[in-house]
């Protein structure tokens, strides 16, 4: 039987543990790192996140990552968690799910308040960012990311990703369904670079990317 409440999420509108001197740990194998404070980065491999506080700001799990989350006492700090193309988010599993041996994962996502836009309307923010191939955006193959660029609301019509040229099959998990690029959020348009580094799921949030995978049990 699953236990209820054993995954707890909670939003925390503080300045906490990014600073300039944090470090980006990079992660593929083996126990996870505590954290500075610093972004981090799950790629390849099983990550595992054992007993204690951990403190990151961006986490981004691509690339066939996986940032496994043991059935113990853990407070996980970040910003934004992003699951991108091929990467998995889990937190125990049917057979052992977390509370079956009094464990408490606790995600806690903080971040400050991203200023103030025109007619005091929020922005210009700067969402968490995809880090997967940049040849195709988040992870999505460019050929579907550029199937139906439509923003209208109840759209009559789009292609099926199982009838896009160089993609022809459904969307991940069988899928039956177009596919639609993403767009920021209203007011995060403070990207900088050129072109510009733009984040599509905001902040403070737990995001899951096409392709990417994210269990609790």
């Amino acid at each position: 039987m699953r236990t209820l409440f054993a995954v707890i999420f909670l939003f925390v509108a503080l300045v906490l543990c990014h600073t300039s001197s944090a470090t980006t740990t990079t992660c593929t194998t083996g126990a996870l790192p505590n954290g500075d404070g610093g972004d981090l980065i799950v790629s390849t491999g099983t990550c595992t996140v054992k007993a204690g506080t951990y403190q990151y700001h961006n986490v981004n799990i691509i690339s066939g990552g996986t940032l496994l989350f043991t059935d113990t006492q853990i407070d996980f700090w970040a910003e934004s968690i992003l699951v991108e193309n091929t990467g998995s988010l889990i937190a125990g599993s049917t057979a052992a799910p977390i509370g079956a041996n009094g464990g408490k994962v606790t995600f806690h996502l903080y971040g400050k308040d991203q200023g103030t836009g025109k007619n005091g309307a929020k922005g210009p923010g700067v969402g968490i960012t995809c880090l997967s191939d940049p040849l195709n955006p988040c992870g999505v193959p460019k050929a579907l990311w550029n199937s139906n660029s439509t923003m209208d609301l109840n759209p009559t019509s789009c292609v099926l990703a199982k009838n896009v040229s160089g993609y022809n099959q459904n969307l991940p998990g069988n899928v039956d369904d177009c596919f639609y690029r993403y767009e920021p959020l209203d007011y995060d348009d403070g990207a900088s670079g050129s072109p510009p580094t733009v984040g599509y799921f905001g902040y403070k949030v737990v995001a899951v990317s096409y392709g990417g995978r994210l269990q609790e049990d």
